[in-house]
């Protein structure tokens, strides 16, 4: 994922003359979107959404000979066109052109804005997005818990579960384990859902008391909380990320499950820790349940679960390992992207 330092001549001249391949347009809703352009200067200022699930697809994509993904250019020619959470009436009008032309339309999606019952997606999204996918031949989503209400409530029947690639760079860091005083709590986020880690202020408190903790909150900017205990700001920096995430010692990942719109969250919040070797601590997403997280289901679990690995090296270390491995065989690169291939055919293949 740090195309921006990485990236050679030869990948920029294949990008501008590969020609094999199934022909993906992708569009994000973002005038003059350019590859080229993100690749130069602005990856790192991107939605996460757009980073993960279409630049760095473009990336991979350029030496595999089944799929030739662009960012959508209406002077081009595609097989299929992909909508990037993007259901806007200018996006309807353009799926409706090439649905008309006979090219297949995927909805990519990781919201559940089919939900009604959550306070986060307005009435006037959801109405467009069940008016948008009418006109879809496939929707991918980022987790299981989305594709499943999406099939059981009937909305639509052709859904795939792709989960976000974990970049090579990822494993190449490893965090290494030490006995030692003031243990470091870690967020990653945006600042304004920072405010979620006052789920746990007592817990973190009283902890802080009784062993020294610090937290440290790697974000756009620092987060307003209301948390007494010694905190340190990181500005979030993607390419920095996986070296900045070893300076904690424990991913705490509290959400408010009260909010339907929270149970539909990937994987990779917690993804990144646990590649680079933090134990994670979190609430019981459904996306996470599955993962070596230690999951916490009321105030007496966040307490007895940080204060374990607080007092515990061994069983940080372990945990730390154990979550590399959950994600080398889960979002590996090759994983992810032989996911993509197989919906990208099947969605080819059918009338």
């Amino acid at each position: 994922m740090w195309f921006e330092k990485n990236a050679t001549i030869k990948d920029y001249v294949k990008y501008i003359f590969k020609r094999r391949g199934i022909k993906i347009g992708y569009d994000t809703g973002i005038p003059n979107q350019s590859f080229l352009k993100t690749y130069f200067s602005r990856y790192n200022n991107l939605y996460a959404n757009i980073r993960l699930r279409v630049n760095d697809l473009i990336y991979y994509s350029l030496y595999n000979k089944d799929i030739n993904i662009r960012f959508l250019n209406p002077l081009s020619k595609y097989d299929i066109i992909v909508f990037e959470k993007n259901f806007s009436k200018k996006a309807y009008l353009i799926a409706s052109k090439y649905k008309n032309m006979g090219k297949k339309i995927i909805f990519d999606v990781n919201v559940n804005y089919f939900d009604s019952k959550s306070n986060y997606i307005k009435k006037q999204q959801r109405k467009g997005v069940l008016n948008f996918i009418k006109m879809t031949d496939m929707i991918i989503t980022t987790t299981e818990y989305i594709k499943n209400y999406i099939v059981d409530n009937k909305i639509f029947s052709k859904v795939e579960y792709i989960p976000e690639i974990i970049s090579d760079h990822f494993f190449n860091v490893k965090k290494k384990h030490y006995d030692k005083n003031n243990i470091n709590l870690l967020y990653v986020g945006y600042a304004v859902k920072a405010i979620q880690l006052e789920i746990i202020k007592k817990e973190i408190e009283s902890l802080n008391k009784r062993y020294g903790l610090k937290l440290i909150l790697i974000s756009e900017k620092p987060p307003k909380l209301n948390i007494k205990v010694p905190k340190t700001f990181i500005k979030y920096n993607q390419y920095n990320l996986p070296m900045d995430i070893t300076k904690g010692d424990i991913f705490v990942a509290p959400r408010d499950l009260t909010e339907s719109y929270n149970l539909g969250h990937s994987i990779t919040k917690i993804g990144y820790p646990m590649a680079v070797g933090l134990p994670v601590v979190a609430s019981p997403i459904p996306s996470y349940l599955k993962s070596p997280a230690l999951i916490c289901y009321n105030h007496e679990n966040w307490y007895e679960n940080l204060e374990k690995l607080i007092n515990d090296c061994a069983l940080r270390s372990k945990l730390g390992n154990e979550g590399i491995n959950y994600c080398k065989k889960n979002f590996s690169k090759n994983i992810i992207m032989a996911k993509y291939i197989e919906t990208f055919k099947k969605t080819l293949s059918r009338d």
